[in-house]
């Protein structure tokens, strides 16, 4: 590991604080330069080539094509929760950003009738784990 802090020119009264934590579960590697925003919000939807029912229900893994909006989401964990609040298949992103996103969940169980929407875990400012607002919803029918 290593770390690098500093500034261009640092003032004679600048100070920085360094802190380490053990990982968290579902916390993955950023790739450096992911800042969690104070209100980020994540849209999109399934990719064109898994949007029917049935390539939906019969595939381990589907595509979601997802963009952060009002900043990046760091190190989030993805669920999709269909009818009945049960999970039916999870993911991980390392970094989501503006631009849109290809992320494969793998599925856990069937998918069935009904309507599904994105629950997203992520790191928030300060270091904690917290709930970011999502409008992927979708309809399998």
């Amino acid at each position: 590991m290593w770390v690098r802090v500093g500034t261009d020119p640092p003032r004679p009264e600048s100070q920085a604080v360094v802190g380490f934590r053990q990982r968290l579960p579902g916390v993955a590697e950023s790739g450096g330069g992911c800042l969690a925003s104070a209100k980020p919000r994540v849209s999109g939807g399934p990719v064109r080539s898994s949007r029917s029912a049935k390539q939906l229900g019969s595939s381990r893994a589907f595509e979601l094509s997802l963009r952060a909006r009002r900043g990046p989401v760091c190190a989030a964990a993805v669920e999709l929760v269909g009818p009945g609040g049960v999970v039916d298949a999870r993911g991980g992103i390392a970094a989501l950003r503006g631009a849109p996103q290809r992320v494969t969940l793998r599925r856990s169980r069937r998918l069935r009738r009904g309507l599904y929407r994105l629950r997203i875990d992520a790191a928030a400012l300060g270091g904690v784990r917290g709930a970011v607002p999502s409008t992927v919803l979708f309809r399998l029918r």
